[in-house]
């Protein structure tokens, strides 16, 4: 039975975390809760038969508190996982991470962006930003350029609801670390800083 709840419990995990599901989990950590208190509880009836002297029956109420402090523990994490998910936290650094990084493959065509924000609902991760691009770019190309980094931000985490709001930059004034490949348009061809990435705080 209790190699059956270690191997349900992996299996469980492995699925809520593919799929966010916090229910999934809160009964993953259960079965794995039950795993330790149970192996807990044999271990210290083991050592007292082995022992088996005046004096050692003190090791069953350590490991009933050893047991105690598991179940409170476990509580805590789901507790703590439920609060998150109803709050609608931002999402973890390492995921915000990813979107500049799908952002930044494309810097030939962007000028930066800014107002970053993500949150987390359940499984779905909940993403808009304002994307800066060159004043002359059309409509056509814009619209390709969102789709291209839509896309390449869905690559990398699942179930996105993703919001990208395109701006023009305020005028040809050169003022882009990289060169503007509609500048020449309008015979520029000055290089200089980036727009600055502001994210919004956290919650």
């Amino acid at each position: 039975m209790t190699v059956a709840n270690i191997l349900i419990s992996k299996y469980l995990f492995k699925v809520a975390k593919e799929t966010g599901s916090a229910a999934l989990e809160a009964d993953a950590l259960h079965l794995r809760t039950d795993v330790y208190t149970s192996a807990g509880v044999l271990f210290g009836l083991f050592l007292i038969r082995i022992i088996n002297r005046p004096g050692f029956e003190i090791i069953d109420p350590i490991f009933a508190v050893i047991t105690a402090l598991i179940i409170t523990h476990a509580a805590y994490e789901l507790c703590r996982d439920a609060i998150y998910n109803l709050i609608d936290t931002s999402l973890p650094p390492e995921e915000e991470k990813k979107i500049i990084e799908v952002i930044s493959q494309n810097t030939n065509q962007t000028l930066g962006f800014h107002t970053l924000r993500t949150r987390k609902a359940g499984n779905q991760n909940h993403i808009d930003l304002r994307l800066v691009i060159p004043k002359n770019m059309n409509v056509e190309e814009a619209n390709v350029l969102v789709e291209k980094i839509g896309h390449g931000i869905e690559q990398c985490m699942a179930n996105v609801n993703l919001i990208i709001q395109v701006e023009p930059c305020l005028e040809n004034c050169g003022k882009c670390e990289i060169k503007c490949v509609h500048a020449k348009q309008e015979g520029n061809e000055s290089v200089s800083q980036v727009i600055p990435v502001t994210e919004m705080p956290k919650a």
